[in-house]
């Protein structure tokens, strides 16, 4: 199954009219909060959501659920600052409040050396074309990290994906050959 959030009403029904021919089952939510409630209730193979919406924005329906995934770990800076972490992400790096990611240390993987990268939210938002594979203070778990800033409503999403032995290599191989 999927699922269609928009607010707008012909917008709505004009993209439902097409995905319907597409996907089979679809479920249509008119906000993030209708949408919230769908999530609950089905395993969805995709979702396509707006983002500005009346209750609650896709964002923030995002936030709610699909960002307390088991296998996700992601924050939201808005404007500079941390403004929402999921709740593996706080439990992986062994914090309480989601502004102490600022604090936290993080490596850059770089050739075969982690570089530690005080102000690293900042680094990864100045260099964002970059792939990074990056680790936490204890350094034995690496992950992929991505990095997506919105203009529009002025939020970035980080989130992080660990990534096996061979995962790395291959992201090894693939920086040796752009350098």
């Amino acid at each position: 199954p999927f699922l269609y959030v928009e607010d707008d009403t012909h917008t709505r029904e004009e993209i439902a009219r097409f995905l319907k021919k597409l996907v089979g089952t679809l479920h249509i939510a008119e906000n993030g909060q209708e949408g919230l409630a769908l999530f609950k209730e089905h395993d969805f193979d995709m979702v396509i959501t707006d983002i500005q919406m009346p209750i609650m924005n896709g964002l923030e329906m995002v936030a709610e659920y699909i960002l307390n995934q088991k296998s996700s770990f992601m924050f939201i800076v808005n404007d500079g600052n941390t403004n929402y972490a999921n709740e593996q992400l706080m439990h992986l790096l062994g914090i309480k409040e989601y502004r102490e990611i600022h604090d936290e240390p993080l490596y850059i993987l770089e050739e075969q050396t982690l570089k530690r990268q005080e102000n690293w939210i900042a680094y990864i938002q100045e260099h964002q074309d970059v792939r990074y594979t990056v680790s936490f203070e204890d350094r034995k778990k690496r992950y992929a990290l991505t990095y997506r800033h919105f203009d529009e409503i002025k939020k970035s999403v980080f989130s992080f994906a660990e990534i096996t032995a061979a995962d790395y290599l291959e992201r090894r191989e693939q920086y040796v050959e752009k350098s």
